[in-house]
């Protein structure tokens, strides 16, 4: 027995066929990311960060974090001259004129593709080219 949860039917629909062709949680979680991209690119897709808890009889508990990573110029103490405040859900800063939000400088490389090709090679059972193919 298995429960598919996303957003969008279509991923989950896609999800379920993977594991009905003797797929894992993991080959059916990883397609349905890149389904869910497809679908409403708006909430999911590539161009993201995540974060994967697994959990394998064999291996055990495993985390994968596959955050955003700064670009390479990035200096610990750039925004210290235009800090305003710690946003007011704790995640992340507010900074005059929004610029780690809004524009260039708020860009960092996507870190989803590398995180789910890892879960995939760490515990899927599918290759790589049936995880993106739908």
């Amino acid at each position: 027995m298995a429960m598919i949860v996303c957003p969008q039917p279509q991923a989950a629909e896609i999800g379920l066929d993977v594991m009905r062709r003797g797929g894992n949680a993991v080959d059916a979680a990883v397609t349905c990311a890149f389904v869910q991209g497809v679908v409403d690119p708006q909430m999911c897709g590539i161009g993201g960060c995540g974060v994967m808890l697994v959990h394998s009889p064999q291996s055990g508990d495993a985390l994968l974090e596959f955050y955003a990573t700064a670009g390479s110029r990035v200096r610990e103490d750039q925004w210290e001259s235009i800090f305003v405040r710690e946003a007011a859900d704790r995640y992340g800063y507010v900074l005059d004129g929004w610029v780690n939000d809004v524009g260039y400088r708020s860009v960092a490389v996507p870190g989803t593709v590398a995180g789910l090709h890892e879960a995939l090679t760490r515990f899927g059972s599918i290759s790589w080219e049936e995880a993106i193919e739908p």
